[in-house]
C-alpha cells in the first residue's frame, strides 16, 4: 500500500517584506523543494495586517498540514503542527536590542512560547543552536543547524571582460575594498569607515572604499553621534542590483566584514566564492562560516581591521592563497544540500 507523504506547508509571509537574508534563505530552499506548498498573503498584507493573517488565516489555510515558517515567527493561538526557522537571537541578545525597544520586549515575550508550540526548529548555525538551547532550555534534538548554502551558478569567479564592465557602468577601478552597509549597528560599518582612514595613506592611491546597500546606511552608522564627512575616496552605491552583486564581489581586491553580531554570515561566504579575499570578524558564527580561509580580527579593534586589510591588499602571495582557499571553502556549502536536510528534518517532524 502506497503512503502519502505528510503535506508540507511554507508560511511565505516574509516574502512581501524587503529582500534581505531570510528572503534570500526562503526563495532558495523553495526553488528546490517543489513539493512543499506555499500559503502567501495578499501583497498588502504586512506589518500588523501580516500578523492577523499569520495568526487567524493561515491556520486555517494549512490544516491538517505542517506549517514551516522561515523567518523568525510563528502561530502562536491556533492549534497546529509547526517547524519554524529561527535564523538567530540578534533581536534579542544582539546589538540592536540594547535599550529594551519595543521589538525586542515583543521577541522576549513571543519567542518562548511560540518555541514550546513548535515540533521542531530549525537554526543557520551551531552559534545560534546553542544560544537558542542555552536561553530556552529545550531538548537538544528539538533543533538543528542547517548552514546556509552559496547559489554557485551565480557567486563565482567573474571573468576579467565583466569586471571591466561593471567597473566602467559604476565608475570604480578593480581592487577596491568592499563592504555591505546596513542601518544596523551590528553590521557595524562605523568601525570600516574609521579603519579605511588608517589605510588610505598604506595602500596605492587608486585603491576605493565601496560601500554597497542601504543608501542611508552611512548616516545611521553614527546614529547618536556627529556624522563625520565622507572620506576621501569612499563610495556609496546604494543598493545593487541582485545580478550585478557578484561581479561587484569578484572585483574587489578585499571584502570587509566586521559583523557584531552574526547568525550566519551569508555575505562573506558569497564573496568567497567569487574568489574575493574576505577580513571578518572573529565572532558569533563567523569563525565557523569561513574556517581558515578568511583573515579573521576583532570587529571592535580598528587598527586590527585597518592593518588587515592594507595585508591583503598589499601582500599578492597572502591574497592569492585567500582566494583559493575561500572558493575551496565556498563549495562545500550548497543550497542543495541545505533544502534536501531541510526537507528531511521537516518529514520528521511532521510524523
Amino acid at each position: 500500500m502506497n503512503v502519502r507523504p505528510p503535506r508540507i506547508v511554507c508560511n511565505t509571509r516574509c516574502l512581501n517584506n524587503a529582500f534581505t537574508g531570510m528572503q534570500r534563505y526562503t526563495t532558495e530552499i523553495l526553488a528546490r523543494l517543489p513539493e512543499v506548498q506555499k500559503a502567501h498573503p495578499p501583497a498588502w498584507m504586512h506589518g500588523t495586517w501580516g500578523h492577523v493573517w499569520e495568526q487567524a488565516v493561515l491556520p486555517v489555510q494549512a490544516r491538517s498540514s505542517l506549517i514551516w515558517t522561515p523567518a523568525n515567527s510563528g502561530i502562536l493561538l491556533a492549534p497546529v503542527r509547526q517547524v519554524i526557522t529561527l535564523h538567530d537571537l540578534a533581536m534579542i541578545e544582539g546589538p540592536d536590542s540594547v535599550g529594551l525597544t519595543r521589538r525586542t520586549r515583543y521577541y522576549t515575550w513571543m519567542l518562548p512560547r511560540l518555541l514550546a508550540r513548535c515540533a521542531g526548529v530549525l537554526t543557520v548555525s551551531e552559534y545560534s543552536r546553542r544560544q537558542i538551547l542555552q536561553r530556552f532550555g529545550l531538548p537538544d534534538d528539538k533543533v538543528l543547524a542547517m548552514p546556509l548554502g552559496v547559489d554557485h551558478a551565480r557567486f563565482r569567479p567573474a571573468t576579467p571582460a565583466a569586471v571591466a564592465a561593471l567597473c566602467e557602468r559604476f565608475g570604480l577601478r578593480k581592487g577596491y575594498i568592499l563592504s555591505v552597509g546596513s542601518g544596523s549597528s551590528r553590521k557595524n560599518l562605523s568601525c570600516i569607515i574609521k579603519a579605511w582612514s588608517k589605510v588610505q595613506g598604506a595602500v596605492d592611491e587608486t585603491v576605493e572604499l565601496v560601500i554597497t546597500g542601504d543608501a542611508d546606511a552611512y548616516n545611521r552608522a553614527f546614529d547618536g553621534t556627529e556624522i563625520p564627512p565622507l572620506p576621501p575616496r569612499t563610495r556609496l552605491t546604494g543598493r545593487v542590483a541582485d545580478a550585478d552583486l557578484p561581479t561587484l564581489m569578484a572585483g574587489a581586491g578585499v571584502f570587509a566584514f566586521p559583523s557584531l553580531f552574526e547568525g550566519f554570515g551569508l555575505p562573506p561566504l558569497e564573496a568567497m566564492a567569487c574568489g574575493t579575499p574576505c577580513v571578518v570578524s572573529n565572532t558569533t558564527s563567523l569563525p565557523e562560516v569561513v574556517g581558515d580561509a578568511a583573515v579573521t580580527i576583532d570587529p571592535t579593534d580598528t587598527d586590527a581591521l585597518a592593518a588587515a586589510l592594507v595585508r591583503v591588499l598589499t601582500t599578492p602571495v597572502l591574497a592569492r592563497k585567500l582566494a583559493a582557499a575561500g572558493i575551496a571553502r565556498a563549495a562545500e556549502f550548497t543550497w542543495e544540500k541545505t533544502a534536501r536536510q531541510t526537507h528531511d528534518f521537516l518529514l520528521a517532524c511532521a510524523s
